[in-house]
């Protein structure tokens, strides 16, 4: 199975870089998981999130970024639920920091 992790942000880049980090951590075994992406929506962000996504991009590897205007977390997710090709999707907010097997007790 492949995943989609979908996250909305709106100016919490300092959290949003913890919780990315984690995420580039996982644990997979590969008889369950093929693979994973991690969608963040920025929902308007003024505090440089996009820059500083599209700038450090080799730390995130399963990123993928979207930007809209600011319309709120529930359009930011539908969004990323429209641009997501995962087999599963997943709904975490932008201050989340998961373990190591977050993916794999999904799976």
């Amino acid at each position: 199975m492949f995943f989609s992790v979908v996250i909305p942000t709106y100016n919490r880049l300092p959290i949003l870089e913890k919780c990315l980090k984690a995420l580039e951590q996982q644990h997979l075994d590969s008889q369950l998981i093929e693979g994973y992406e991690v969608i963040v929506v920025d929902d308007g962000s003024t505090d440089q999130t996009i820059e500083f996504l599209e700038s450090h991009g080799e730390l995130f590897k399963h990123l993928v970024l979207f930007k809209q205007d600011h319309r709120g977390p529930a359009s930011a997710r539908n969004l990323g639920v429209i641009k997501a090709k995962g087999d599963i999707i997943i709904f975490i907010d932008s201050d989340l920091v998961v373990t190591e097997n977050f993916l794999l007790s999904h799976a």
